[in-house]
């Protein structure tokens, strides 16, 4: 998956419907990773399990 968190993050938000994401994802994870201009490699690898799960795919 390509883009900036900010990026990433919009998209994850703007695909995901009813339970794709559980409610530490939407109201703690993906908030406190959007203002990031980089993520920790443990971040990165949360954030590509939660596109898997709301794209359906991995994307890499």
């Amino acid at each position: 998956m390509s883009g900036n968190p900010a990026q990433r993050v919009d998209r994850i938000l703007a695909e995901a419907v009813g339970s794709d994401l559980s409610s530490w994802e939407k109201h703690s994870f993906l908030p406190s990773i959007r203002q990031r201009a980089t993520l920790t490699d443990k971040q990165e690898k949360v954030l590509a399990q939660i596109e898997a799960k709301v794209f359906g795919e991995d994307d890499e």
